[in-house]
């Protein structure tokens, strides 16, 4: 028995940990229990060393680096699928595409132009230079459908969101652009417009209910978008990480222990009011943080209510130091009646010279000092 896993790496960038641990304890279960069962799993490298860090590093024997291809293999990869499909090619079209391939992105993007070839000539048809040179080649048919798509949309309307609705799709992990599914209802009628457009154009993928990037390439190689991306680094590696918590909670359970607090609670607040576009429509991370805010809440007040009471049991005894123990569980705290209450009580039993009357607003705040002036 042979299962084969691709695209590994999205156990790390789409998975919470929970649902990850599941998935590779399964795996390693399965592997135990069977010496006839084989796993082949293929990753991107540079996500190797993170899927080391997640305690299953165990289960990696015999890596192997499959580097660039070289001519050679271009040449079949090339020719064999379209042999197959029914595709010819003129000469010398062969030979251009080869020379043209290149980078990092080249075998995303020779797929892309091999498939809208197909498209174009049909099987049973003969590309010519013409047809692969007005797709734009390897490296511009990408970039090229994506300015077409553009300009269609915003022929229409030049305000269409085009490049706001595909940073949507855009996760940051260990810096790089990866891909992040959107469900179809989370987008407003005018994001919609657009990932219908970019979906006809087979630039985004659809099974109705959820949308994904054809090719991870089109958020390096489209420049548009590759500058829209350098632009929001720091908005979406917040954003991906505090999807990234709240994707915990919701794999757990919704338990209190995942919730967020002090600190990183107001951080994840000022996160999501920058980025209050993008998370419209993400109800469980909404979910997320109301649940926290109100969790936090309830602990302040709890913290409050306590120093309260210590603050009236200190009152008689060291007023001034019940005073400020009062302030402070009302302004780093909860502003609770009990508090409130302390306040009030260590304030009559302190010394004073005198007695403030005829003020009926609350007090917000109160200024002592020990010589009592």
């Amino acid at each position: 028995m042979l299962l084969v896993v691709d695209q590994l790496e999205e156990l790390l960038t789409l998975t919470g940990a929970q649902d990850r641990g599941a998935f590779l304890s399964l795996i390693d279960e399965s592997l135990a229990a069977d010496p006839h069962l084989w796993v082949v799993a293929t990753l991107r490298s540079d996500f190797l060393t993170a899927f080391l860090a997640t305690g299953y590093a165990a289960l990696i024997h015999q890596p192997t680096l499959v580097g660039v291809l070289g001519r050679t293999e271009l040449f079949e990869a090339i020719e064999k699928p379209a042999e197959q499909a029914g595709l010819s090619f003129a000469p010398g079209v062969v030979v251009r595409m080869v020379d043209d391939t290149g980078g990092g992105d080249a075998l995303p993007l020779l797929a892309y132009i091999l498939q809208e070839l197909f498209l174009r000539v049909g099987s049973g048809g003969t590309v010519t230079e013409d047809d692969y040179r007005r797709l734009g080649a390897v490296a511009g048919a990408l970039s090229d459908q994506a300015d077409r798509i553009t300009a269609d949309l915003r022929t229409v309307d030049a305000d269409t969101p085009v490049l706001s609705t595909l940073l949507r799709f855009v996760s940051l992990e260990h810096g790089e652009p990866t891909r992040r599914r959107v469900h179809r209802e989370d987008l407003t009628p005018e994001e919609r417009t657009v990932t219908d457009a970019f979906v006809t154009g087979r630039l985004l993928t659809s099974d109705n209910a959820v949308l994904d990037v054809a090719h991870e390439a089109l958020f390096r190689q489209w420049a548009p978008l590759r500058q829209a991306v350098a632009a929001s680094t720091d908005k979406l590696r917040r954003r991906t990480e505090l999807e990234r918590w709240a994707q915990d909670w919701e794999r757990s359970g919704r338990q209190d222990a995942y919730l967020l607090s002090g600190e990183r609670l107001a951080v994840a607040r000022a996160w999501a009011d920058e980025a209050s576009e993008a998370l419209t429509g993400v109800p469980f991370v909404a979910a997320f943080l109301e649940c926290s805010i109100r969790q936090d809440r309830i602990s302040m007040e709890r913290v409050a209510d306590a120093v309260a009471h210590r603050a009236l049991e200190s009152a008689e005894r060291d007023p001034e130091l019940a005073i400020l123990a009062a302030l402070a569980a009302i302004e780093e705290c909860a502003p609770t009646s009990a508090a409130q209450q302390a306040l009030h009580t260590a304030l009559g039993a302190s010394r004073r010279r005198a007695v403030f009357r005829g003020h009926e607003q609350d007090v917000n705040a109160v200024a002592w000092s020990p010589d009592g002036s």
